[in-house]
């Protein structure tokens, strides 16, 4: 999922030969509704997050994490975090 149409072409450009187990979806994850936007393809095994959630405020982090693991991920499922130029307890 991104906002980003040209980030989707980029990512299924580089994901080719899993296409058949691979869902791509144009949406803002920091709008309320964008886990409408994956109805039908959740729960999934796997959620990788890079470069995203870091600019998002603690509050917004802390709502994004709850419904990753609450909403998304099937029981015993992965979530793969990124953390650019973070530092560990400074809420980045």
């Amino acid at each position: 999922m991104d906002y980003s149409e040209p980030m989707i072409k980029v990512a299924k450009s580089k994901c080719g030969h899993y296409k058949n187990q691979s869902v791509f979806i144009i949406q803002d994850f920091g709008k309320g509704d964008w886990i409408q936007a994956m109805a039908g393809n959740i729960p999934v095994d796997v959620v990788i997050s890079g470069f995203s959630i870091h600019h998002q405020e603690n509050k917004q982090k802390k709502r994004l994490f709850e419904e990753i693991f609450d909403q998304i991920l099937k029981p015993g499922g992965v979530f793969f975090r990124s953390r650019p130029g973070g530092i560990p307890g400074r809420g980045n």
